[in-house]
């Protein structure tokens, strides 16, 4: 067991030293900062109002648990203003909102397939690229409200309304509902199909990675350091965009595991169609019908490609006749 851990630990290592997962961290970084906010603002397009759910009360709670840190009170008042500030619903707004949150969806794919090497794959088509986009969203959508229907129902808040079950709810609703995310990413977003299992131990594990860290970069920016001091009333910024980046190493750190768990974790060398070839390997036989001689060649696929379809078009000119 533990030299299976340690292999495993190794190739993940190898891998992530490969990909340059921190130089591709501060990319999407970058792309979460511009796209992140359209996409907040089309899934509220998206969920229904249901006044008995206290929806938008709910969802604010969950994202600034998740995205972010306790440090961070500048962007938590922000993040109030967006869900409470109503953006007209129209045709133009929700066009410019889905090709923004789509692009993200995009970019980050990209990303999860680079992992993946599914560049050995032929890449999938815009049409399918949506249809994974709607069913995140739609689906992800669907249980949310799920879970919060089930918190809201009389029979849960009476169990709900016990200290210890209360405060636990704090807790247990942002960690389940970051599975959630985690497991439809890993999913839904690359383009290949990954196995369940997969998708439960990569889910899994960057979950209690992300608990983990949440709770370590708290406590340090809490303790031991002063960084008002040194950036101002600008001091949010930097542990903003630092809790992003290190978001991002936790996501694609839970690729990687999918990638090693899918043994997908190998960068092979994309050959061109021009450099390809085919080795024929074929027994020669005499007039008897008996064994002569082994030969061996080698092709291009364009050359066995118009080989056979001389032979199955004689071969069809032959049955005419």
């Amino acid at each position: 067991m533990s030299k299976k851990i340690k292999k495993f630990l190794q190739a993940f290592w190898v891998k992530f030293s490969q990909e340059g997962i921190p130089k591709e961290s501060a990319a999407l970084t970058f792309v979460t900062i511009l796209g992140f906010v359209p996409f907040l603002i089309f899934i509220l397009f998206l969920l229904p109002e249901l006044p008995f759910l206290q929806l938008e009360t709910q969802l604010k709670d969950i994202i600034i648990s998740i995205f972010v840190p306790s440090s961070a009170e500048h962007i938590t008042e922000y993040i109030n203003q967006l869900i409470n500030q109503k953006i007209p619903f129209n045709l133009f707004n929700f066009i410019i909102l889905l090709i923004t949150s789509f692009s993200l969806f995009k970019i980050i794919n990209d990303s999860f397939d680079n992992i993946l090497n599914v560049h050995e794959l032929k890449k999938k088509g815009f049409v399918t690229n949506m249809v994974k986009f709607f069913g995140m969203t739609v689906f992800g959508g669907i249980l949310i409200l799920i879970l919060f229907s089930a918190t809201s129902m009389p029979i849960v808040n009476k169990f709900i309304d016990f200290p210890f079950l209360h405060k636990s709810s704090l807790y247990l609703t942002p960690v389940i509902l970051l599975f959630i995310i985690f497991s439809l990413g890993f999913s839904l977003i690359p383009t290949i199909n990954i196995r369940k299992n997969s998708i439960l131990i990569g889910s899994t594990v960057s979950t209690v990675l992300w608990i983990l860290f949440k709770s370590l970069f708290n406590w340090y920016i809490a303790t031991l350091t002063n960084i008002e001091l040194i950036f101002g009333v600008l001091a949010f910024v930097p542990i903003f965009l630092f809790w992003i980046y290190a978001n991002w190493i936790i996501i694609l750190s839970g690729v990687i595991i999918v990638s090693i768990l899918e043994n997908r974790h190998i960068r092979r060398p994309k050959i061109s169609e021009a450099k390809q070839k085919i080795r024929l390997t074929f027994e020669k036989i005499d007039e008897n019908n008996e064994y002569d001689s082994i030969c061996s060649t080698t092709i291009s696929p364009a050359e066995l490609k118009n080989i056979l379809g001389k032979m199955l078009s004689e071969a069809k000119e032959e049955e005419e006749e």
